[in-house]
């Protein structure tokens, strides 16, 4: 007899900078959600030409006071429905070429399928290419939740 599947429900998804559980309530702070991060670029060459007709070289970037260098991030996600144990990818997808840039198979276990499952996962360092990307969380070949980030350019004209 084979068993029935029953689709889990994804309840949140979060990329974060730092997510820690409290000790006394068991409950999971989440801080500093990554939504928009600007891209670290010290220089980056420029074939424009300039209107003396050299070619510009440089640029300066300007430096926010957050979100510029922030390593390895962290999910959390949870789930509830789970029937035993499930396996689930997390996979992290550039979306203007829907390129897989990695992928983690996870498996997640409850005794009682009313259980909220939560669980945090500290991710590699994420990409710095300008663009539009998703972290997925698949099950059964099916997406069922996603946490999108975009990468910006952060660069402007010197001062002349």
């Amino acid at each position: 007899m084979s068993e029935l599947l029953i689709k889990p429900l994804v309840q949140a998804v979060l990329v974060a900078d730092h997510v820690y559980q409290d000790t006394q309530t068991g409950k999971f702070v989440v801080c500093g959600i990554l939504g928009r991060v600007h891209c670290d670029r010290s220089t980056v060459n420029d074939a424009t030409e300039s209107g003396s007709g050299s070619v510009q070289g440089r640029r300066a970037v300007i430096i926010p006071k957050g979100g510029l260098k922030w390593g390895s991030p962290f999910l959390y996600w949870s789930v509830t429905e789970v029937h035993r144990t499930q396996l689930f990818t997390i996979r992290y997808v550039q979306l203007a070429t829907d390129r897989v840039m990695f992928e983690l198979p996870v498996n997640l276990s409850a005794n009682d399928p009313m259980q909220v499952v939560q669980s945090v996962i500290p991710l590699p360092e994420l990409p710095m290419i300008g663009g539009h990307y998703a972290l997925e969380v698949i099950w059964n070949n099916e997406i069922l939740g996603a946490h999108r980030i975009e990468i910006v350019d952060t660069i402007v004209e010197p001062e002349r």
